[in-house]
């Protein structure tokens, strides 16, 4: 569930609690429209208000996290594309480069083994 602005016709903004399941989009509750951006603000916060206390009556799974969990998922979110660096390539690319026989062609125009191999796996390289 969440809490959606609609905008109305007339130029008042809705406030709505919302819920997809299986694809649908269904409207819960309207808390209220107003123009007033303050009281729009109120409406949402009373909206994730209601969301959060219907979900203390579902189960939840899995809450309960170890140190060692815990300590995982705090690095696992630090972590974006840029820290993580692949070693695959190397494997296959530089087997197929001594398969082709670029490794005997000693050419001063191409760049050395590792640098093509880097570009290929990695064209920002």
């Amino acid at each position: 569930m969440f809490v959606r602005k609609k905008k109305n016709k007339s130029g008042s903004t809705s406030i709505q609690i919302i819920d997809k399941t299986g694809g649908t989009y269904r409207v819960i509750k309207t808390l209220g429209a107003s123009r007033d951006i303050d009281e729009i603000e109120r409406l949402v916060q009373l909206g994730t208000s209601i969301i959060n206390k219907a979900d203390d009556n579902q189960p939840r799974l899995f809450t309960v996290k170890t140190e060692t969990e815990q300590a995982i998922e705090n690095f696992c979110q630090g972590l974006s594309n840029n820290n993580i660096r692949t070693i695959g390539p190397e494997l296959i690319f530089g087997t197929l480069f001594d398969r082709i026989g670029f490794n005997k062609v000693d050419d001063e125009l191409l760049p050395p083994h590792h640098h093509r191999q880097a570009r290929l796996s990695n064209q920002q390289a």
